[in-house]
């Protein structure tokens, strides 16, 4: 292997800094850990192709949270042709079956929000993005993110004291 190259190093940059982010978006979409990870490899894959044929990309974070949104909605609209509705409910809820009790409750919480809501929540509490930096990728202004941000914690505060 020789040197990296200027593609390399950006790569390596960009994957290091937006993996958690790209991952979490893709399993937010798809509730489905190997689902979610084939979509992270096909985005950071169509960002490498991009990079060695010297595209320009503007706001890289944004674009791959778009990437990869689409990859996610893709890959439901091909689980969705692929699959009856039993099949379809043993990808979403038998890979979660060994998890605690505890990450069930978090998804269930998590289901009470809004799609946006939802991601926000996702990128900033379990990718530990900024609301700035969310606010860069999903090119929303930054007083729209941090006002969802609010709002969802309020939803999420009622959910909790609804339960039993």
């Amino acid at each position: 292997m020789g040197r990296p190259t200027d593609v390399d190093e950006t790569f390596a940059q960009l994957y290091d800094r937006y993996y958690k982010a790209i991952y979490h978006t893709a399993y937010g979409i798809l509730h489905s850990e190997e689902e979610a990870e084939d979509v992270m490899q096909e985005t950071f894959l169509s960002l490498l192709n991009s990079l060695q044929r010297g595209e320009t990309i503007n706001n890289s974070g944004g674009w791959l949270l778009q990437v990869a949104r689409n990859g996610s909605y893709n890959a439901t609209r091909r689980m969705n042709r692929l699959a009856d509705a039993e099949e379809l409910e043993k990808l979403t809820s038998s890979d979660r079956a060994d998890s605690s009790e505890n990450t069930l409750f978090v998804h269930q919480m998590l289901s009470t929000l809004s799609d946006a809501e939802r991601e926000i929540v996702t990128l900033h509490v379990i990718a530990g993005l900024k609301l700035s930096e969310i606010a860069l990728l999903m090119e929303l202004p930054s007083a729209t993110v941090r006002w969802r941000f609010a709002n969802a914690k309020k939803q999420l505060r009622r959910a909790l004291r609804e339960v039993p």
